[in-house]
């Protein structure tokens, strides 16, 4: 029996699915922002104009000792706010990860103490 699921029910909010690397003891998920609500850190405006995409590498919790990596394509993009200071900003992706290199559970998981 098969079963299908679909990517909203595996991946956080505001992510898609290009494309999902599966090799010996590792499986490595690449994902694009999709998100349309990225504001500007600073003044809060909303962008009109992309600047270009980056990639970043993620650590995931293990999957039954597996190593889980997520390559994430984000966006960078303009403020046109006329008296902001940031003229170029990231699309924040808290769902993933905030200026880590690791998920929020494994990050969650790292810092509790192990059971006797």
């Amino acid at each position: 029996m098969r079963t299908i699921v679909s990517n909203h029910e595996l991946l956080p909010k505001g992510l898609h699915l290009e494309n999902l690397s599966v090799e010996t003891g590792r499986v490595s998920i690449h994902v694009a922002s999709g998100a349309s609500g990225a504001r500007c850190p600073l003044c809060g405006r909303d962008p009109s104009r992309a600047h270009s995409r980056y990639s970043r590498t993620v650590s995931g919790l293990p999957w039954h000792g597996i190593s889980v990596t997520f390559q994430v394509s984000a966006r960078r993009l303009f403020c046109d706010g006329a008296s902001c200071e940031r003229l170029i900003f990231c699309e924040r992706l808290p769902e993933i990860a905030v200026r880590a290199r690791k998920t929020g559970r494994l990050d969650e998981a790292s810092d509790r103490p192990a059971k006797s």
